[in-house]
């Protein structure tokens, strides 16, 4: 369904601007202060539970035999994680690491590259074979044509199964620098050279130019000397696949870590990029016909590793950023129009080197996590670092036990209304971003919002509530009489229509959910193709006055 449309709609927000706009405040919480010489890390739900896990992979073999995960018990605040070691006997040296569900069970997997020069299977999957997180099935017998220079996984050629991706740092003219490894449906791979470049030190993939298929994207930095380059290999389709080189940047000295995101959100993927050398966290915007360079910091000492996403709850996207040298974990707040506002959350994180903005302690709020390497070298030693940064920015209120009145969260878009259950702390949080695994969908379900969701978290215990919901929220509703809100159940794994009946308010453009016992991640789904509708805009202003914000925006087309 496409509806064209043209016109100017003005409206006065007020009240809005306490959350929108309030700057956020992180909290540093230690998870380790003696793993040896962490290297990356990777946040998923690995047990199933509905809250957030994360991995690591330390540089060598050591005690923690080099790859393990920490179990989210729920009040990671406190610094209580289960820490479970991965077998990966022979799997030294590592350094990319990343969360798939490889082998499509519902599960997330670990994919991990590492830089033995001796080896010749620099790559490794480990997979999660009971769901809980048990990684007993640990592969490291996948052939690699150098030392790892990053891995991803995707379904490349439409099949229906995951596709591995790697990249290679080789010092020679001529070796393999990007492959990509054909998944036969069984986790048997056959590996296809993609290009021939050295030096690749990070690959990604990601759909760079909207037609729906994943294509690749990579940094190339030399080591021992001067240069650097970010590439894109464009996915073209057919059997067997083909792809078109496109160099994004020749001259980014020392590319080390990529990145994509909607930046600008122009409804297109952008890339960003960290450089050693040029001590830079760079943003390269997609124009749709080529790239416009951004230096988003230039004085980022060592510049390692670049991340993104709405850190700060206001519907913009901002930047996290680690900095090897300078030992900085950093992010960039965007105002709305990328114009980016550093604020150092640390600068004694020695030898930083991974960074990720995500939620570690599941209250919906995009936490920041990082590692450092420390100084096995100084004296005396430095040990590595796991730590991470608690967002402030949910709308967090105290209830009493028992039935209480309804009270209202995150600018009155949300409203529980507790029936039964021990006093304790709620809060709301609303994720300007797409809901996660949104192709599990339970029967009676046709298809979720793309644009937002809200994660509710809760220490009550025993308790029932009725949960309102202003579906205007999410915009473009075409039928509310086929909306639900779809609430994601950890333990089928699946968005389900939420609570035990729901029913819908027009006049008040709202959604009750009675009967929720359980919180988690909730969104705005329908039951047939009607809806959502989102709205892309051709224009959009907001000025200031005695009265609230005024915000205009014309709108170009809405489509589903």
């Amino acid at each position: 369904m496409f509806k064209r449309l043209l016109g100017v709609t003005s409206i006065f927000v007020t009240g809005m601007l306490g959350i929108l706009f309030a700057q956020v405040t992180f909290t540093e919480q230690t998870v380790s202060n003696s793993y040896v010489e962490p290297r990356v890390a990777s946040i998923a739900d690995y047990n199933g539970d509905g809250l957030p896990d994360f991995s690591a992979l330390s540089t060598r073999e050591t005690v923690e035999d080099n790859a393990g995960w920490w179990g989210n018990d729920g009040t990671p605040k406190d610094g209580t994680w289960t820490y479970t070691k991965i077998a990966s006997s022979g799997f030294s040296s590592g350094r990319f690491l990343v969360s798939r569900d490889i082998d499509k069970d519902g599960d997330y997997d670990l994919l991990g590259g590492k830089i033995e020069s001796s080896s010749t299977t620099n790559i490794a999957w480990w997979e999660n074979s009971d769901g809980n997180g048990g990684f007993s099935g640990f592969r490291n017998d996948i052939r690699t044509p150098g030392l790892s220079g990053g891995v991803d996984a995707a379904d490349l050629d439409g099949d229906g199964d995951i596709d591995l991706i790697g990249g290679f740092y080789t010092e020679t003219a001529g070796d393999t620098g990007i492959v990509w490894y054909e998944n036969d449906g069984s986790q048997n791979f056959t590996i296809h050279l993609i290009a021939n470049i050295q030096y690749i030190t990070h690959v990604g993939s990601w759909d760079i130019d909207g037609d729906g298929d994943n294509d690749i994207v990579a940094s190339a930095g030399i080591i021992s000397g001067t240069g650097g380059a970010v590439y894109l290999w464009r996915n073209d389709g057919g059997s067997p696949l083909t792809w078109t080189q496109i160099t994004i940047d020749n001259a980014l000295d020392g590319a080390i870590w990529i990145f994509a995101k909607d930046v600008d959100q122009d409804k297109d993927m952008d890339i960003l990029a960290a450089a050693s050398r040029a001590n830079a966290i760079v943003w390269y915007e997609n124009t749709g016909s080529g790239w416009n360079k951004t230096v988003v910091d230039g004085s980022f000492s060592g510049a390692r590793a670049v991340h993104a996403r709405d850190i700060d709850g206001d519907g913009d996207i901002d930047i996290a950023g680690a900095a090897e040298t300078g030992n900085e974990i950093a992010w960039y707040e965007n105002d709305g129009s990328q114009n980016f506002t550093k604020h150092s959350l640390s600068t004694a994180y020695t030898n930083a080197r991974y960074v990720e903005a995500n939620d570690v302690d599941g209250d919906g709020d995009p936490d920041i996590l990082a590692v450092a390497l420390g100084d096995p070298n100084a004296s005396p030693a430095v040990d590595g670092f796991i730590r991470w940064w608690e967002n402030d920015a949910e709308d967090l209120k105290t209830i009493a036990d028992g039935d209480q009145a309804p009270v209202s969260f995150w600018n009155n878009t949300v409203t529980i209304d507790f029936s039964a259950g021990t006093a304790g702390d709620v809060s709301v949080y609303l994720d300007s971003e797409a809901p996660p695994r949104s192709d599990r969908l339970a029967s009676g379900i046709d298809h979720l919002a793309p644009n937002k969701f809200y994660t509710l978290w809760t220490n009550k215990t025993g308790y029932t509530a009725s949960v309102t919901f202003k579906y205007s929220v999410w915009g473009g509703v075409t039928n509310p009489a086929t909306l639900v809100i779809a609430w994601w159940n950890p333990g089928t794994a699946q968005w389900e229509i939420a609570g035990t009946g729901q029913s819908v308010n027009t006049a008040d453009q709202t959604i009750t959910v009675s009967g929720v016992s359980q919180f988690g991640q909730f969104v705005l789904a329908s039951t047939n193709a009607d809806n959502p509708l989102p709205i892309l805009l051709s224009s959009f202003t907001a000025t200031v006055d005695n009265q609230g914000v005024l915000l205009k925006w014309v709108t170009a087309s809405e489509f589903n």
